[in-house]
């Protein structure tokens, strides 16, 4: 949430804050950032396809090759899903946040 806040100032210069626990207010609306959104689905989705791949491909794999990009993958998706709510609300501030989060969001 900080990291999506930051984001948000840096990049497009709107003020906001953050209403503990999980709500980020700007000037046009507010939105509160459910458990969901957090990524800990995708990566658990992740970390089972990549134990999996792991299983089926053992025998050409480098093993420690694999096992250290583990966890840079990741760092990838975390970052990946802090970009995607960036984003998310950015085109809600600037397009429309009814539209946005009704039509592209199930969690708002």
């Amino acid at each position: 949430m900080y990291s999506v806040r930051w984001l948000l100032l840096t990049f497009n210069g709107l003020s906001t804050f953050i209403v503990p626990p999980r709500t980020i207010v700007l000037s046009k609306f507010g939105v509160e950032i459910s458990q969901f959104c957090s990524g800990i689905e995708s990566i658990a989705l992740f970390t089972g396809f990549y134990a999996i791949i792991g299983v089926i491909d053992r025998d050409r794999l480098n093993f420690k090759r694999y096992a250290a990009l583990f966890v840079p993958a990741l760092i990838l998706i975390f970052a990946c899903n802090i970009l995607r709510v960036y984003v998310l609300i950015a085109a809600a501030y600037y397009i429309n946040p009814h539209i946005e989060f009704t039509l592209f969001h199930t969690y708002v």
